[in-house]
């Protein structure tokens, strides 16, 4: 088994649903320019996502808040925690 597919069977046996590599050499310069030398040393990245139970849409929760805010009220409603699978207890 190839060192991708390896990786990729240990982050979804922990619970991640989105899994790829990226080859980096294409993008160096940007990568110098954004995170100086020291990340240019990497040739691959690793993106890992976990899907959410429910939807969430973040611009309707932007949009909310503006609202919100323009009464005066607090930017608070607690629907991101909610989804969030890092916030949930395990059994």
């Amino acid at each position: 088994m190839d060192l991708n597919n390896e990786l990729k069977e240990i982050a979804l046996r922990n619970g991640i649903s989105y899994f790829g590599v990226a080859e980096l050499s294409a993008v160096q310069d940007v990568l110098r320019e954004q995170g100086g030398d020291d990340v240019t040393g990497y040739p691959y990245a690793i993106s890992l996502g976990i899907a959410l139970i429910h939807p969430y849409d973040a611009r309707k929760c932007e949009r909310y808040f503006d609202s919100m805010k323009e009464k005066g009220e607090l930017e608070v409603c607690g629907l991101c925690l909610y989804v969030c699978p890092f916030g949930r207890k395990h059994k």
